[in-house]
């Protein structure tokens, strides 16, 4: 403030300020919850991305798993034979 400055500039000042800080004060509450839907947004979009490749990777496990039982089927009636 510039010195001789009226007591209605420092008034509106400091109004000026305070109004600043319940702004800033608002957003600051506004912020967790607005950062904590973006996560959970994006939790959703990777999720989406990831379980189709994760029915996939069981798809193939288990298709593994079947070709291998049958490899041991085949294998044990050349045994036999």
């Amino acid at each position: 403030m510039a010195k001789g400055a009226s007591l209605d500039t420092v008034l509106a000042s400091l109004d000026t300020v305070l109004a600043t800080v319940v702004s800033l004060s608002e957003r600051v509450d506004v912020i967790p919850t607005m950062v904590k839907s973006m996560i959970e947004d994006a939790k959703e979009e990777l999720l989406g991305e990831m379980r189709p490749i994760a029915r996939a990777v069981d798809t193939d496990a288990v298709n593994l798993v079947d070709h291998e039982r049958r490899i041991r089927k085949i294998e044990h009636k050349i045994i036999l034979k």
